[in-house]
């Protein structure tokens, strides 16, 4: 791994035989870099996206590639550094607004919980273990109080 590094899921050439979606999220770009006087070296990622459905998609995306970092940067012995997120067309559909508008008044709530405690997803492998040898089992979420009910959001697949 040098100090920057490129995921690129659109494959031309297998999106013309494929009747499914092209990618969502396709494009991942990591850097290595130090903070500040520290020797330690922080792994940043950059998430592109050429769509994304906020109500349904967009928290996980974002749960599931700061995991991809957290894994990354134990593999290499780095700290986990920023996320980014960019998205070309952030959309909600109108069969989504009335769960959206109840998940958009939820920080509302939030707030009043984080004075108590912050969630944070713990990856518990020392640092040099092998990307391979990750599992879900290795995450821990703390601190995490869902507030329910849970919304449901029907998904929205749009074939050629």
């Amino acid at each position: 791994f040098k100090r920057r590094a490129i995921i690129n899921l659109w494959q031309e050439e297998l999106l013309q035989n494929s009747s499914g979606l092209p990618p969502c999220a396709f494009l991942s770009m990591f850097s290595v870099s130090k903070r500040g006087d520290s020797e330690d070296l922080y792994l940043d990622l950059t998430l592109v996206q050429r769509s994304n459905d906020y109500a349904t998609a967009s928290h996980i995306n974002k749960i599931q590639y700061v995991a991809l970092l957290m894994m990354f940067s134990k593999h290499l012995g780095y700290k986990p550094g920023k996320f980014m997120h960019v998205i070309q067309n952030l959309h909600i559909y109108s069969y989504h607004l009335d769960n959206t508008k109840e998940l958009l008044d939820r920080p509302k709530i939030l707030q009043e919980r984080e004075k108590q405690s912050q969630p944070k997803l713990i990856l518990n492998v020392p640092n040099g273990t092998s990307f391979y040898d990750i599992s879900c089992d290795d995450f821990e979420l703390v601190d995490y109080n869902p507030i329910l009910p849970q919304l449901s959001f029907e998904l929205a697949v749009n074939m050629k």
